[in-house]
């Protein structure tokens, strides 16, 4: 295909037209996707998106798990209302105690 695009650059090359008429010709024919740069706009837009968007999540769901990791209470620790129940209970014997 690139041969063929390439004969056709060369062709509109020398029947003396512009730059503009070939680049035209060439996303008539095949598309922006052959552009070095395509618009972005349609599906290109998406395609140029997703990469920042993915990048966004992940930064999202790293803070949220460092933020989760931080405020995380260790088990056994007094503020546990549970353990601090059973402590209670049981005469706050830890476990192993004689």
């Amino acid at each position: 295909m690139s041969i063929q695009m390439r004969r056709e650059v060369r062709d509109q090359v020398k029947a003396s037209q512009s730059e503009r008429d070939i680049y035209g010709l060439m996303v008539a024919r095949y598309g922006s996707a052959t552009l070095l740069k395509p618009p972005k706009q349609g599906l290109n837009l998406v395609v140029w998106a997703t990469p920042l968007l993915a990048l966004g999540a992940g930064a999202v769901h790293f803070w949220r798990t460092f933020r989760f990791q931080q405020t995380r209470r260790e088990p056994g620790t007094a503020t546990d209302p549970y353990l601090a129940q059973v402590r209670q209970e049981t005469g706050s014997r830890k476990s192993g105690d004689s």
